[in-house]
């Protein structure tokens, strides 16, 4: 036996990763949608692939990108050159409008000249960006303000306005513990928990970095300020490589925070730290 030979992937082992993709999955020939796995579905509104195999693909096209879209098929169907990936609307079965990115590969299924479609859901890259582009309010009150008390309202105010939570707290470093300045959607109760104690605030403190969870009633003891809280999000506030403050949000609901979440308190944190190291300089 050659020694060059590659073992041969069994085709089982295909459709698992095809089925387990975090991506959309489809296989049109002659305009009709002759596979798609799960995800590709419930993009669309449906529950299951079999709903829409040997529908007409393009049925799920928004009327503006439809003739287009048929041209690129087309073209890929006869071997001519074109991009590989490009943004697009998809029309979901309850009629709303999904962004997409999606890779085009020219293929050969079932002995058939086919386009295979791999496509993302944009949706909470767009959100996030248009949220970017909100913080830019927040960034610039924080660039003026003047006073502590106006660096905790911008930066509550940009969780709130921006991000969509009701229920967080600034919290100002001193000596061993954090002193809560300022919150929203609490009563206000100004309280202090200590650094090296439980809890995601402390710990997000002593760490340095960011700390997410969206699972509290998993662990006893790091509860957040509200019985009915059920995920944490906490953020320092570094100003010359020490943790000046910590910024934390708080839901009822579990599993309330993502990745872009996360970014987004980060990036409310980084204008904060230049408030506040503003402030220290020109005090």
């Amino acid at each position: 036996m050659s020694n060059n030979m590659e073992p041969k992937i069994p085709d089982s082992i295909y459709r698992i990763l095809v089925e387990n993709s975090k991506e959309a999955i489809t296989i049109i020939s002659d305009s009709k949608i002759i596979y798609a796995n799960t995800v590709t579905a419930k993009l669309l509104g449906y529950e299951k692939p079999e709903e829409i195999v040997g529908k007409d693909a393009f049925d799920y096209m928004s009327p503006q990108v439809r003739e287009q879209f048929k041209k690129r098929i087309t073209s890929r169907l006869k071997g001519e050159s074109q991009p590989e990936r490009f943004d697009h609307e998809l029309v979901r079965r309850d009629g709303s409008i999904v962004h997409v990115e999606t890779n085009a590969s020219l293929i050969t299924y079932g002995g058939n000249p086919a386009v295979l479609f791999i496509a993302r859901d944009l949706t909470e890259r767009n959100q996030f960006v248009s949220k970017l582009f909100e913080l830019h309010k927040y960034a610039a009150l924080l660039g003026s303000a003047e006073t502590l008390a106006d660096v905790s309202d911008a930066a509550l105010s940009a969780i709130t306005s921006v991000m969509g939570f009701k229920l967080a707290n600034f919290m100002l470093t001193e000596e061993d513990s954090l002193d809560c300045i300022d919150q929203v959607g609490f009563e206000k109760s100004y309280w202090k928990t200590p650094i090296n104690g439980v809890g995601n605030l402390a710990q997000a403190a002593r760490e340095k970095k960011t700390i997410l969870n969206n699972d509290l009633e998993s662990y006893p003891g790091l509860d957040g300020g509200e019985p009915d809280v059920r995920s944490e999000l906490a953020a320092p506030v570094l100003v010359r490589g020490n943790v000046e403050a910590v910024i934390g949000i708080e839901s009822v609901d579990r599993d309330a925070f993502g990745d872009s979440d996360v970014q987004i308190l980060e990036v409310i944190a980084l204008h904060v730290a230049s408030a506040l190291e503003r402030m220290e300089s020109s005090a």
